[in-house]
């Protein structure tokens, strides 16, 4: 019921929750996720993962104080961010992400995340780093966006988040606040 609490009655916000363990070469395909989280994952190690969620309630990806490393991540459709993560660190190889309500990624708290190849279409904002956050990423090819990239503090606890790009291909603006740093070539 999407009316209903945003989290079960463990606190826990997943269609799927992996907690306190480590995956290793696993592949992911969630769709019509009707929870706040198609995918949680809380406290976790993991490499060579796959991710697809087709078709989310609201966020589709959601990491946590994780350490993962994403051999690919698709998503497409979800009601709120596309893939959110915080307080870890996380990689990317590829990543297509299209038609997010909110952000295509949207990094926070303290998180580093480091991306090779990036597609994202039809997003408010294509990547959002947040929150002393530190993100690099190789190339970002984004379509059909309000903003491309977002730099900011958001809580009050944190400062400024600094985010690279060495190739961005987005023709929208950017939002950087006084207390971030954002390096990138706009094409």
């Amino acid at each position: 019921n999407k009316s209903q609490q945003r989290f079960n009655q463990f606190g826990l916000t997943g269609c799927l929750t992996i907690y306190k363990s480590v995956i290793h070469d696993t592949s992911f395909n969630v769709t019509d996720g009707g929870c706040e989280d198609s995918i949680n994952i809380l406290n976790s190690a993991g490499d060579g993962v796959v991710m697809e969620v087709i078709n989310a309630h609201s966020d589709a990806i959601d990491f946590d104080y994780s350490s993962i490393s994403l051999k690919q991540l698709d998503v497409i459709n979800a009601g709120n961010d596309c893939f959110d993560v915080s307080g870890g660190e996380y990689r990317i190889n590829y990543a297509f992400l299209r038609d997010c309500q909110d952000k295509g990624i949207s990094i926070g708290e303290k998180s580093n995340l480091v991306a090779g190849e990036v597609l994202i279409g039809q997003a408010n904002i294509a990547i959002s780093a947040k929150d002393l956050s530190k993100v690099k990423v190789d190339t970002l090819n984004v379509d059909g966006v309000n903003i491309c990239v977002e730099v900011k503090r958001k809580k009050q606890e944190f400062g400024g988040a600094h985010l690279v790009i060495d190739e961005l291909k987005c023709s929208s603006t950017n939002d950087i606040d006084n207390h971030s740093k954002f390096e990138g070539i706009q094409q």
